[in-house]
Formats: C-alpha cells, structure tokens, sequence
C-alpha cells in the first residue's frame, strides 16, 4: 500500500524511510506488513509493533498462525497489538509453566513508570502460585489497559 495511512493520500514513489506525509504532515513508517509480507505504511504505533514482531523472531507462518487464532476467538480485524499481546501472553504462559518444575511461587512486577496501568499497579510486587498467576493472564494481566499492551513480567521467587 502506498497510501499514509492518516490521510489517504497516494505516494509515488513509496519512501523507504521514515518521513513526513507531504499531505497531512504527520509521520509515516514503511515497514514489510507481517500479515501480508507486502511493503506498507504504517502509523507510529503500528511501525513499532512490527518491530517488536521482528525483535520477537515471529515468522511471517507464526504471525499468521497467531492472527488465525485471533479470528477463531471471535476478535475482530486483529491489530498488531494484539498479535503481539497473544504471542507474549503464550511466551509467559510457557515461562510459569517451566518456572513450576523449580519454584513455588512467582512475583509480579510492572515497569514502574507512568504508563503503567491502574489493574497492573495494584498487583506490583504482589506473589502468586504459578497456578493463580496463569489465572490472572493472558496478556500477562487480563485487565491491563496500557495502550502499547501488558509489558509487566512474572519473575520467580527463589527463597
């Protein structure tokens, strides 16, 4: 797609780095669209889940797995964010599961800074069972509200 996504405005030829539109001014981000391995452009926050896709090592087949799942679930037209929240929450639910072969319980514990989240601050620094900590998820908290999605982790409590 050569379009910027806030305008609608068609671009010729399409930038192949981040640049202003000249139509709307606004910021745009050509990045390869893991859904459809097509160059695209993209919002701000778009472009940075795509990296955190890339970062994460998703194939292009585990993107799409994830976005099948997506839709099965009844979510509809998944975003990035939420490919991305199920592939973190699926990455953690494996990480308690394997914490259980050596530890009891498990701390929860947020980045701290402002963006956290109301339902994320009240567990800060609060211990689970894995088996109560895998009831709290899926995106590592079900109710978290952080826009960029769920970045607390569950660290293991070693006594």
């Amino acid at each position: 797609m050569d379009k910027c996504p806030y305008c609608d405005t068609t671009l010729s030829p399409m930038p192949v780095r981040a640049k202003k539109c000249p139509s709307c001014k606004e910021r745009i981000y050509p990045r390869i669209n893991p859904l459809t391995g097509e160059m695209s452009l993209f919002k701000e926050n778009d472009a940075g889940f795509i990296d955190a896709i890339k970062n994460w090592g998703l194939s292009s087949n585990e993107v799409n797995r994830l976005n099948v799942n997506l839709i099965r679930t009844g979510t509809p037209g998944p975003t990035f964010k939420d490919i991305l929240s199920l592939y973190k929450c699926e990455y953690t639910r494996q990480g308690l599961l394997e914490h259980k072969r050596y530890v009891q319980e498990v701390e929860f514990y947020t980045s701290q800074d402002d963006s956290v989240c109301p339902s994320c601050r009240a567990l800060n620094g609060k211990k689970f069972k894995i088996d109560d900590a895998l009831q709290i998820m899926p995106t590592v908290v079900k109710n978290c509200t952080n826009k960029y999605g769920c970045r607390c982790v569950w660290l293991p409590v070693i006594k």
